[in-house]
């Protein structure tokens, strides 16, 4: 996928996602809910998004901080797992409240993410007070390895200088992944946020 550190088409900016309800599912519980508590959600045309969990205090990075490590469902007709393409939303309770998000599983050892790219982020609060839309947003931007993941690898993802005489099969070479790590403010109380790796455009949009 060709990554891009602008968008210049202001219609495609300023064009909000497609109609999509938030909403809460049954299977999604919590012992208590505070007014620091987000909720994901991907189940929208083109959401991505497998598994959240939130990081235990002990183990957080980042202090006074609610961190959290997402999984991304691999991409669609790809015999193994690639993701690199990732979309999903949060939703908050109250405004002011920072968090830390973790994308785990990313196949690319290096991005433009290294280089200071921004994810896209569209908040439906601010969309509709201010009008503004897709925009690049989140900050302390890290692109790195995912501490010691691995992933099985396929025709689409080998490393241009593996050699496959060290296995039985092209099939049995596990690289690892590498994780997106970004800080992200709400400014808004009871906003549902989208984040994506790129603007996103998809079947419903083209009718």
């Amino acid at each position: 996928m060709v990554e891009a550190t602008i968008c210049t088409n202001p219609v495609i900016v300023e064009r909000p996602p497609a109609r999509r309800a938030f909403e809460i599912e049954g299977y999604i519980q919590l012992d208590t809910v505070t007014d620091e508590s987000v909720f994901f959600n991907s189940k929208f045309e083109s959401g991505n998004l497998r598994q959240a969990f939130k990081v235990p205090l002990p183990e957080q990075t980042e202090g006074g901080l609610s961190e959290y490590n997402l999984y991304l469902t691999e991409d669609t007709n790809t015999d193994t797992s690639l993701t690199q393409w990732f979309y999903f939303s949060v939703h908050n309770l109250r405004s002011a409240n920072k968090v830390r998000l973790h994308i785990m599983n990313l196949m690319k050892d290096d991005s433009l993410y290294s280089s200071g790219m921004q994810p896209f982020v569209f908040s439906e609060r601010r969309w509709r007070e201010t009008g503004v839309g897709w925009h690049r947003g989140g900050a302390d931007i890290v692109y790195d390895s995912s501490g010691g993941q691995t992933i099985r690898t396929c025709s689409k993802t080998l490393d241009l200088d593996f050699d496959p005489s060290y296995v039985d099969s092209v099939q049995d070479k596990y690289k690892q992944q590498s994780r997106l790590s970004f800080t992200y403010l709400f400014e808004y109380e009871h906003d549902t946020v989208f984040f994506s790796h790129f603007v996103p455009y998809t079947y419903s949009d083209l009718t």
